[in-house]
């Protein structure tokens, strides 16, 4: 078995500054993030995954990644909207 030689399990690019490893970083941790949102989202744990959502907006915010601000900023909308809709549908079971 060999050792990989990058920690990180990353490949080694070339060219890439410290800041651009850093950035990507930072997308890769909302990637992952994301997921676990929509796995909230989906069971309907709706106050879980905007604070996972939330977190992920801070995030690219911190880094000014503004594509992804308002992806995460839909999300969070469309988190809320759902969230709205199961409490309405709630009220006319009972």
């Amino acid at each position: 078995m060999s050792e990989n030689p990058n920690e990180n399990n990353q490949p080694k690019i070339r060219g890439v500054s410290e800041e651009d490893k850093k950035h990507m970083a930072t997308i890769q941790k909302i990637d992952k993030l994301n997921i676990v949102a929509h796995n909230h989202f989906v069971v309907n744990e709706f106050d879980d995954a905007l604070e996972i959502a939330e977190q992920m907006v801070e995030m690219a915010k911190a880094k000014n990644i503004q594509y992804l601000v308002e992806e995460k900023e839909a999300l969070i909308q469309e988190i809320l909207a759902a969230k709205e809709r199961t409490k309405r549908t709630k009220k006319i079971k009972t």
